[in-house]
């Protein structure tokens, strides 16, 4: 899911933008292009979860507790699962790194 927004928001900023169009286009294709080879499991420097049940009973708790959008739910609950994992093997948390306002705002903590 994550994939999907970031190819929907360059996307988005490709449209917006003023200038020559195959010059954005280019410019768009290239930078989904790097995201893409940071998400491939043979080697990308991310780490890409399969959308599992638990991922999707945590961001249905996210948005009855919080209000959040269902795809920043998603990707919050994948970011505190994965946190989840670290911690029970003793390793440090993950840094989730976001720009989305509302998933700014909530702080990664256990629901309940």
């Amino acid at each position: 899911m994550a994939l999907v927004e970031v190819v929907r928001v360059i996307s988005a900023k490709a449209r917006d933008q003023r200038g020559q169009r195959s010059k954005r286009l280019r410019a768009r294709d290239g930078l989904i292009a790097r995201f893409e080879a940071h998400c491939d499991p043979s080697g990308g420097d991310y780490d890409v979860l399969e959308m599992m049940p638990d991922v999707l009973a945590r961001a249905g708790n996210l948005c009855k507790t919080s209000g959040i959008k269902s795809l920043d739910a998603v990707q919050l609950a994948s970011a505190m699962i994965v946190r989840d994992f670290a911690l029970t093997g003793g390793d440090a948390p993950p840094v989730f790194v976001t720009a989305d306002g509302p998933c700014c705002a909530m702080r990664m903590q256990r629901d309940s």
